[in-house]
């Protein structure tokens, strides 16, 4: 609508009113946080996507990656009318123009700068103009993940601060100032395959650890991935670092369920896998075969104890 009323007023020849930037459009917060867990060297991320536009709605996009493989992802929206969040967001839009400590637009606070951040979470944050089709973004460095931004200790510059507290005030006026990730406790992990076998009612959830050198694959491991992988080569494992985890919930007599892996929560003498089942909503009409949905992951190896929780049943809406 304002951009309707921008468009007459240049028509009509009329000044059309001053709006700050970012008035409509949308905030973007991206953190990328490194997850690791000993002994494995490789890397793990945490990366986190908030889009809070101009009407209110929002969105918030997160996944759990292990050496650059992504291994779940989940995403939620702004509930109710998002009208309800409009007004929060023209307030932020007012306090990044002037208010003290929050003020973006300011000759210090480089654009450019392009900070490593090493251990450190990754923040960007970017506000799009519609109106004027123009973009500003400011990339720094904080502890992470997204629901502890704390502008302490933020960096490399000293108006680091303004960023993170400004993505942090994105976080909380829309999600709550309690809101943590779905994977808060998790240690990352990587999806080796996933999807639906055919029958095998006798597929079970199970783990399988190595010997201590990097090549001492668990004797079994061959055995089954002869079976699963049907012809296709085994996945390189570091079995010195890593375990491999593979979730099944028995067969399902209609097709379009998927089993997932949501997190690997490490316990003392092991870890507990939790599980969620997605499966067709109310009023789908799936075909009716046996299938067995299951989920196959990589992940830095825990001691020896795995439980596999419950399964968490979400409906999603037909054809997705």
């Amino acid at each position: 609508m304002l951009a309707a009323a921008v468009s007459a007023c240049e028509e009509n020849g009329v000044a059309p009113p001053m709006l700050r930037f970012g008035q409509t459009g949308q905030m973007v917060v991206e953190v990328a946080t490194p997850r690791q867990f000993l002994p494995s060297p490789g890397n793990g991320e945490l990366r986190q996507v908030l889009t809070w536009r101009s009407t209110g709605a929002w969105q918030l996009f997160e996944s759990i990656a292990y050496r650059g493989v992504v291994g779940s992802e989940a995403t939620i929206a702004s509930p109710g009318l998002p009208a309800a969040f409009a007004a929060a967001y023209a307030t932020l839009v007012t306090q990044i123009h002037g208010a003290a400590g929050l003020d973006l637009f300011i000759e210090d606070l480089d654009p450019n700068l392009d900070p490593p951040c090493e251990d450190e979470a990754r923040i960007t944050l970017r506000i799009q103009d519609e109106i004027r089709g123009e973009e500003r973004s400011w990339t720094r460095c904080a502890q992470g993940p997204l629901g502890s931004l704390n502008p302490a200790g933020s960096g490399p510059d000293l108006h680091a601060s303004r960023v993170i507290q400004v993505s942090k005030f994105v976080h909380d006026r829309t999600l709550g100032d309690s809101a943590t990730s779905v994977y808060n406790l998790s240690i990352p992990f990587a999806t080796l395959d996933q999807g639906e076998k055919p029958g095998q009612p006798a597929l079970a959830s199970r783990a399988f650890f190595g010997g201590p050198g990097a090549r001492d694959a668990p004797d079994d491991w061959g055995d089954f991935w002869g079976w699963h992988g049907d012809g296709a080569s085994a996945p390189d494992i570091d079995w010195s670092a890593d375990m491999v985890v593979v979730a099944a919930d028995g067969a399902r007599q209609e097709a379009g369920s998927k089993l997932e892996i949501r997190e690997i929560l490490p316990v003392r003498d092991g870890a507990i896998i939790q599980l969620v089942e997605f499966a067709p909503g109310d009023f789908c009409s799936p075909a009716a075969v046996v299938q067995t949905p299951f989920h196959l992951i990589v992940a830095p190896r825990t001691a020896s104890r795995i439980q596999f929780s419950e399964v968490d049943l979400e409906r999603v809406p037909c054809g997705l």
